[in-house]
């Protein structure tokens, strides 16, 4: 997590999946999908 965190404090844009809400905890912005559908969209 902290090789993802300063490749994120370079600018660089890095999509990561989980199912780990701890280390979802870690992104700036969080979409929550259910069903294939988008339910939560936080930080944009």
């Amino acid at each position: 997590m902290d090789l993802f965190g300063s490749l994120l404090n370079e600018g660089i844009t890095l999509a990561l999946v989980t199912h780990d809400d701890e280390v979802a905890q870690y992104a700036r912005r969080r979409i929550r999908m259910q069903d294939g559908k988008i339910v939560e969209d936080e930080g944009s």
